[in-house]
């Protein structure tokens, strides 16, 4: 079977990071090609990516004009099943795909981070993608949603991403990583993984460490962003390890040499950083809200309000008095997020399909 996945987001976002483990996972038992589209000139072009992010929250109602623009002819590649990576991308094709991977649709949920024009692209296109394709979800918060706000009766295939960290660790690569880092073999490290954004939420976890011995390992985001353009006060004990350009082997050297992550996010379609922390079985505090729940389980902390930095405090407190605890939940809750779950779910989706 020879399926041909296309991705029009950057290849370290949200959607760009599922266009990859997807593609990671089923290249072994399919022919897979990846095609990445760029806007340019009313074109698209193969190899490349659109940079979602300088459009901001009105990203959706950007590419919707610039769907009237061009179309990517599908009749020039040679396939049998088509997989977007976005509810979005459908609106550039000359042919309707036949499955659709919705990352989210939180904007539907009507809160300050997303305009009335965002709100309607994203529902008008997963309405349609919905008519014509099999969606796939990354997790039931965002099945439910659809059949909330949709009113899909068609069904809704719900798959968890998993991290390609293969590796538990240990006090021998935790330190490893922290003299590798020039960190201190005692010191308390929290990470927490993101872009700097105002949903990201980070100016909680922030406060929350302020004056006390705490080194926090932030990677993804941009200092300078958070405190010039979101008005944070970000503390002297954060350290900025990179964003988009930070290489898969940092990454996870940041992870080995931390103690807890700490992931504050108001909106989100999956939380891979959870993930890709209990891989690797890192305690782990996240939000009440959206996905989070159902992605931490019993494993970690869930902080029951998002803006109080002392229930962030405290949960750091109870987390590094039992850090072998939560370490040992974690290594359990990963076994929902495997690979050959993955590769298996996969394989029946397509299947069942043709």
């Amino acid at each position: 079977m020879k399926v041909l996945e296309i991705n029009d987001a950057p290849l370290n976002s949200g959607v760009g990071t599922v266009a990859k483990i997807l593609y990671e996972a089923v290249r072994d038992s399919y022919s897979l090609q990846l095609l990445n589209l760029k806007f340019k000139e009313g074109n698209y072009e193969k190899g490349v990516t659109i940079n979602m992010m300088k459009f901001g929250d009105s990203i959706n109602i950007n590419r919707l004009f610039a769907a009237t623009l061009g179309k990517v002819d599908l009749d020039k590649y040679d396939y049998d099943i088509v997989h977007t990576a976005d509810a979005m991308v459908p609106l550039f094709l000359n042919k309707r795909p036949d499955f659709v991977t919705v990352l989210h649709l939180n904007p539907l949920q009507g809160n300050d981070f997303y305009n009335l024009r965002t709100r309607y692209a994203t529902k008008i296109a997963v309405k349609r993608a919905a008519k014509w394709s099999t969606l796939l979800v990354l997790s039931n918060f965002t099945k439910d949603l659809i059949r909330r706000y949709i009113s899909l009766d068609a069904p809704v295939h719900v798959v968890y991403p998993y991290s390609n960290f293969n590796i538990t660790q240990t006090t021998k690569l935790k330190l490893d990583a922290r003299n590798s880092l020039g960190i201190l073999e005692d010191a308390k490290v929290i990470i927490a993984v993101g872009t700097s954004m105002v949903y990201k939420n980070f100016k909680i976890l922030y406060n929350a460490i302020r004056g006390k011995d705490f080194y926090v390992l932030r990677i993804g985001g941009n200092k300078q962003v958070e405190m010039e353009n979101l008005g944070w006060d970000v503390p002297e004990q954060v350290h900025f390890l990179g964003a988009g350009d930070i290489p898969d082997s940092k990454v996870l050297q940041a992870y080995l040499a931390s103690d807890v992550l700490v992931f504050t996010s108001l909106d989100e379609g999956f939380g891979l950083p959870l993930v890709e922390a209990m891989s690797i079985g890192l305690p782990v505090i996240g939000n009440r809200c959206t996905t989070v729940p159902e992605i931490v389980g019993d494993a970690g902390i869930l902080i029951k309000d998002p803006y109080s930095g002392s229930e962030i405090s405290s949960a750091l407190q109870l987390v590094f008095s039992n850090l072998e605890t939560y370490a040992e939940k974690s290594r359990e809750r990963r076994k929902m997020f495997d690979k050959k779950i993955f590769v298996q779910r996969m394989k029946e989706i397509y299947e069942f399909k043709t």
